[in-house]
């Protein structure tokens, strides 16, 4: 049975949990005063004395749509067909609404009598009064006002709760907590039921009155808190992040992938993608790297890697036509020549041109001028240090006060030691950096330590490692990696950032190849500088430079020929360390230097002095994507691109980047110079987008949260990583409105 309400209304369906359509409506009587008369009573419709509200009880048997036969169905846009129609989902009522039946203006209405008055409905009514409906079945007019008001209200209360959500989402909070099920209380728990619940009391006692009515009233089955809505407003808010990256990127036609993969917390083997494009506003064009999703992989080879990126970008709905880079590790399941993912996708697609990644590059290089046998003891020496002081409180303790002397003194704001990572791009310089600067204060926390620490076990391994770094090998060794690491170390930054094109990146690195060229041939001076700071070190804890003894084996050390200290460590560590330096920047950067071939001539400082013999390697391979393949209209295109830059009086004005020379660019002008442009733009650099994703996907999934699923992963990820893109709230509560039927109405 269908119990009363407060103001005699009844409410069916779907037990005592969701009202019918008709708790919305008023039934209106018909009047048959003049127009004037009828327009002040309908405008004051709520008041009127003669308004009658029809509960469902009080409808006819013709109100149930099975009951109603074809010859009285005028259509089943009638509204009053959907009165007593309890179990219908919010998208039937949204096509309802959207085409309720209206009669037409030759319809002629019956009389009735209501009190000692005959009332006929007017048709001009309709038109004057958009919310009326009139309904053939009730014979009369029905309000939808209170529809409204109801779908709103709720509306409301649910936008609170995303924007709660995505707040969290934003932030990296966790959302659930310990015992987090069943209603939210509006005092605070002895226990911690989550972030969400907590920010929506302080929501409620901020002053929303909404939300307040909502949590009070709402059966325990319809408060939209729980666990699993929470993962379905994720998941649809992850889609609704997603379409608006996925259509920018249609938008700009040409795109790179950028990819690789790490394990988390739960063992499970994680594919981030990331799509490089250039994004097109009303404030010009940017150059985007943009994190569109996690992906579970289980297959690490080549093949079902190359099958996992395609099919995901084709459930994007992205065009593998349109794909022209890719940008991965140095890992053979992805670069391999034959059966790596670069290879299988080239196969298929031979514009999508593979680059390795300019930063794991550049560390590799660094790591293969570490194999020198000094310099690579150095670091041994250092990642040990840093792990005796980082795992003893005693310890760091010493060496920080030690630290602070050195911050008095000299200056030199060091907190703390870095440990050496030969994975981390940016940490192998700051370790080096920071133990140098460090190394008095080393030298004294490990004679402190020897003298005060009543444990024979710190004491013996403070003393080992006082007399490794107190020889002098060591001391020059730190000094010359200091020297050349500090080469790097700005490129090491630079190359990660997502502004830089793959032209300007390579001409860093031939700068800093040419600084290490310099250097090599001024071998004797650049070294006799390094060589007295380490004696000067050296001097001040007694450490004398020394010639290592010969012996006849050289396996396990250098036996350099040399008249002194000086020239022995010169040729022994510092010319080995810079060759092979040198001869690894030009052999790991040579394959970015054939991806550019000629395409870089497009460059506003490349054209200049060249001429259009040099682009014609690119027109070819790109020919199907430019707009024209007539020779001669392409060369007018280049001599005017040319004419342009050539003009320019001041070098420093000529755009730098691929991205500002595509904004100088008229589309329509030089239409074929500007696809050029595109395309070296989009082409990758490095991976460090795809790194940063893992970074938040480690602070996303802790070992408290390992349990995270797959689709609240990539959404709390997409909220994260792009926490300064627009949410539209009202496409999210439409997409959530219409997957499912909820207690709540949300949509008209």
């Amino acid at each position: 049975m269908a119990a009363s309400t407060s103001n005699g209304r009844k409410r069916g369906g779907l037990g005592e949990q969701q009202p019918t359509l008709l708790s919305f409506f008023n039934l209106k009587n018909k009047k048959t005063e003049d127009e004037g008369d009828v327009t002040d009573e309908i405008s004051n419709t709520i008041q009127d004395e003669h308004e009658v509200e029809v509960s469902c009880t009080a409808l006819p048997e013709l109100l149930n749509p099975e009951n109603v036969t074809n010859e009285k169905l005028p259509t089943k846009y009638d509204i009053g067909l959907y009165v007593k129609h309890s179990h219908i989902t919010d998208l039937e009522l949204y096509d309802i609404f959207q085409n309720i039946w209206t009669p037409s203006s030759s319809s002629n209405f019956e009389p009735q009598i209501i009190g000692n008055k005959k009332r006929t409905f007017q048709i001009s009514w309709l038109q004057r009064f958009n919310w009326l409906a009139y309904s053939e079945v009730c014979k009369g007019t029905l309000c939808k006002n209170r529809s409204n008001e109801e779908v709103q209200k709720n509306r409301k209360i649910l936008t609170t709760i995303i924007e709660t959500i995505v707040f969290c989402g934003r932030q990296e909070l966790s959302l659930r907590g310990h015992r987090d099920s069943g209603k939210l209380s509006l005092t605070e728990q002895k226990y911690n039921d989550g972030n969400l619940r907590a920010l929506l009391r302080y929501r409620i006692r901020g002053g929303d009155l909404n939300l307040q009515d909502h949590i009070i009233n709402a059966n325990a089955n319809a408060t939209y808190i729980s666990s699993d809505i929470q993962n379905e407003l994720i998941s649809i808010i992850a889609s609704h992040v997603q379409s608006l990256i996925v259509k920018k990127i249609e938008k700009s036609k040409f795109y790179s992938v950028l990819a690789d993969e790490t394990t988390d917390i739960s063992r499970i083997e994680q594919f981030s993608l990331c799509i490089r494009y250039v994004d097109e506003d009303e404030d010009g064009m940017k150059l985007r790297e943009d994190f569109l999703t996690f992906v579970p992989v289980h297959d690490l080879t080549g093949a079902a890697l190359a099958s996992t990126l395609k099919e995901t970008l084709v459930s994007f709905g992205l065009n593998l036509n349109n794909l022209r880079g890719q940008g991965y590790d140095g890992a053979s399941a992805m670069r391999g020549s034959f059966r790596g993912v670069q290879s299988i996708i080239r196969e298929a697609y031979p514009t999508a041109v593979y680059t390795h990644c300019a930063s794991h590059c550049l560390n590799l290089c660094l790591s293969d001028a570490s194999k020198v046998t000094s310099i690579r003891n150095a670091f041994g020496t250092i990642s040990e240090v840093c792990t005796f002081f980082r795992r003893s409180a005693k310890r760091s303790n010493i060496l920080k006060n030690r630290l602070k002397v050195l911050k008095e003194e000299l200056n030199k704001n060091v907190t703390t030691l870095i440990k050496y990572c030969e994975t981390r791009w940016v940490e192998r310089h700051e370790s080096v950096s920071l133990f140098a600067d460090a190394f008095s204060c080393i030298v004294l926390a490990l004679e402190d330590i020897q003298a005060q620490d009543n444990d024979n076990d710190d004491q013996g391994k403070a003393q080992s490692l006082h007399l490794a770094i107190c020889r002098f090998s060591f001391i020059i060794s730190l000094k010359i990696s200091e020297r050349m690491l500090g080469l790097t170390y700005k490129l090491s930054q630079y190359l990660q950032s997502t502004g830089i094109d793959l032209c300007t990146a390579l001409d860093s690195i031939k700068e800093i190849l040419t600084i290490v060229e310099n250097i090599r041939s001024n071998a004797e001076s650049d070294f006799k500088k390094i060589f007295d700071k380490a004696v000067e070190i050296g001097n001040e804890f007694g450490v004398e430079p020394t010639i290592p003894r010969r012996v006849g084996s050289q396996r396990y050390r250098d036996n350099y020929p040399g008249a002194t200290p000086e020239e022995y460590f010169r040729t022994s560590i510092f010319v080995p360390f810079v060759d092979d330096l040198r001869a690894s920047l030009i052999e790991r950067f040579v394959t970015h230097q054939t991806t550019l071939a000629s395409l870089q001539t497009i460059m506003p400082r490349n054209i200049i002095n060249s001429n259009f013999d040099s682009i014609k390697p690119a027109l070819q391979f790109y020919r199907n994507d430019l707009n024209d393949t007539n020779e001669a209209i392409l060369e007018g295109e280049w001599d005017l691109w040319k004419l342009k830059w050539k003009s320019y009086k001041n070098k420093n004005d000529i755009a730098k980047y691929a991205i500002d020379a595509l904004n100088e660019c008229d589309k329509n002008l030089r239409p074929n110079i500007y696809t050029l442009l595109h395309l070296l733009t989009i082409l990758p650099v490095s991976t460090a987008s795809v790194e940063r994703t893992f970074s938040s996907m480690k602070r996303l999934k802790t070992y408290l949260r390992n349990k995270t699923g797959e689709d609240r992963l990539t959404g709390l990820a997409l909220l994260s990583i792009h926490r300064n893109l627009k949410i539209d709230y009202d496409v999210v509560l439409n997409m959530f409105a219409t997957k499912s039927k909820r207690r709540l109405k949300l949509t008209i």
